[in-house]
């Protein structure tokens, strides 16, 4: 959770700072949070038992 934290708010930086980094911490971001959304979830988006 807190790596979690640290990514999202590096995002929000660059969002804030308007730099071209914006569009890729964004990306990253989401991308990543795709992934773990997989990962936990079944294809009615509830949290995997296992």
């Amino acid at each position: 959770m807190r790596m979690w934290k640290k990514r999202f708010s590096i995002a929000n930086i660059a969002l804030y700072d308007g730099s071209p980094l914006a569009d890729v911490a964004v990306d990253t971001f989401h991308s990543d949070n795709e992934k773990f959304a997989e990962t936990k979830t079944d294809s009615m988006g509830r949290w995997n038992s296992s």
